[in-house]
């Protein structure tokens, strides 16, 4: 065999090998990756891309404030990437929970309530760079299902009056796809349009990326 026509064969084998030991490694190496690989990329995106999500668009010297605690682990994620966690978390035995795993985190507070009850004396506590991740809706099982199965609306409500005294704010909110009137099992929720609105009037810069929409007092450019 000559040399052309051997490297050649070589090369298409070498490709027919990573066709067929790509996916092997994939679910051995990752297996959430590899499964939401496998549904197309389609929403919602697994935890590990959701934080890196978080990190990217977050600030180490930023205060986070978080609804919606659930079992605490974007908490604890958040605590690696900031400066402080306010996490408020209303279902009574979730958030005994997490004061419990958090107990030994002194950058971390979690507060029992309601966040369109608490985000107002959170907010008003803090200044300078802030970050929120606002995911307190009820999503059936052990999650909380108060007045409104979405605060949101309150929530960008509370966050609009503190604009004052924050120098620098994002706001991100998960589950974007539930922002649809087309989305049964969530009601009342605003549209996708309402908070681009929102956006736009206090002239922030925004983005939807990995069913999360993103709003930020600056713009926040990601370089690649």
């Amino acid at each position: 065999m000559d040399p052309k026509t051997l490297r050649e064969f070589c090369a298409r084998v070498a490709g027919a090998l990573r066709t067929l030991v790509a996916p092997i490694i994939g679910r051995i190496a990752s297996p959430p990756l590899y499964q939401w690989s496998a549904r197309g990329f389609a929403s919602p995106p697994p935890p590990d891309v959701k934080q890196a999500l978080l990190k990217r668009y977050g600030d180490p010297r930023s205060d986070w404030i978080e609804t919606g605690t659930y079992q605490g682990d974007t908490t604890a994620f958040l605590a690696e990437i900031g400066r402080s966690v306010h996490s408020i978390e209303p279902q009574p035995e979730l958030a005994a929970r997490a004061r419990e795993r958090f107990a030994d985190f002194p950058t971390v507070t979690i507060i029992e309530g309601l966040s369109e009850d608490c985000l107002d004396g959170v907010l008003s506590a803090l200044s300078g760079s802030v970050r929120l991740w606002l995911d307190g809706h009820y999503s059936e099982g052990v999650t909380h299902k108060g007045p409104q199965d979405t605060p949101i609306r309150d929530e960008l409500s509370i966050i609009e009056r503190h604009l004052d005294h924050i120098s620098d704010i994002a706001v991100m909110i998960d589950d974007m796809r539930m922002f649809d009137s087309g989305w049964s099992n969530a009601v009342n929720y605003p549209s996708r349009s309402e908070l681009v609105l929102w956006a736009d009037r206090l002239n922030f810069w925004w983005t939807i990326e990995h069913d999360v929409f993103v709003a930020s007092s600056r713009p926040i450019i990601i370089e690649t």
